[in-house]
């Protein structure tokens, strides 16, 4: 496994003081952050489309003193640098992963030319202060419109763990899209205060494969001008 490190990452927090902090290289935590009323996020870019076809995406949450109404995305795929609000209003196309208000809802999202739908965990379902491993599991050509199908299999214990639920969202008719942005948390900013909420993300791991570098075993040694060995 190899965790995405999270201190290569963009910070934009609007809150006051800063409520989003970069832990550690593998983990992101928020504090008291206000997501409904103000912008905060942790993004980075991989270039126009790099998240494309099939995909297996995992990582750790873990929620606190989630007010009401209020909502943190724990991990979302977009085409634009912005909030979860942001997506919408621009009419773009993202998925997200996130926690919602004080009912403890958990929610698999899609954003299809700013139209939004979703999956949730309910109560009796989540619950604060209890770490969740999330896999995201998306089949390019899958679902009723073979345009994709988004998968969270929530787990505790382990990714290998308890399964306690899991979420299902097939994309809509013309919607098989590539995403650029990955974020570690995100806002939803529709200005409303709402009340904060607490929480994180840890080890986050994309699954992609790592190309090994050539090895002399292979290639021989290199060579010099005179034909020695360097």
């Amino acid at each position: 496994m190899a965790y995405e490190d999270f201190q290569t990452f963009t910070l934009f927090d609007e809150d006051d003081p800063d409520s989003i902090t970069v832990d550690s290289a593998t983990k992101v935590s928020w504090v008291n952050f206000d997501s409904r009323d103000l912008t905060g996020y942790l993004y980075k870019d991989y270039n126009a489309g790099h998240f494309s076809g099939d995909f297996n995406h995992q990582f750790e949450i873990q929620f606190a003193n989630v007010a009401n109404l209020c909502i943190a995305v724990h991990w979302g795929l977009w085409n634009i640098i912005g909030d979860f609000r942001a997506v919408v209003d621009a009419s773009e196309d993202g998925c997200a992963f996130r926690v919602k208000d004080d009912t403890e809802n958990l929610e698999l999202f899609l954003i299809e030319d700013g139209a939004t739908s979703s999956d949730d965990w309910s109560q009796p379902g989540p619950q604060p202060s209890t770490t969740y491993y999330v896999t995201v599991d998306r089949d390019d050509d899958g679902g009723v419109n073979n345009t994709g199908q988004y998968v969270a299999y929530i787990r505790t214990g382990s990714h290998a763990g308890v399964l306690r639920d899991t979420l299902t969202k097939d994309a809509a008719a013309g919607e098989q899209n590539d995403y650029r942005y990955l974020y570690a948390v995100a806002s939803v900013d529709s200005n409303a205060a709402k009340g904060p909420l607490d929480g994180y993300t840890e080890n986050l791991d994309l699954n992609e494969a790592v190309a090994a570098a050539p090895t002399a075993a292979l290639y021989g040694p290199l060579m010099g001008p005179m034909g020695g060995p360097i």
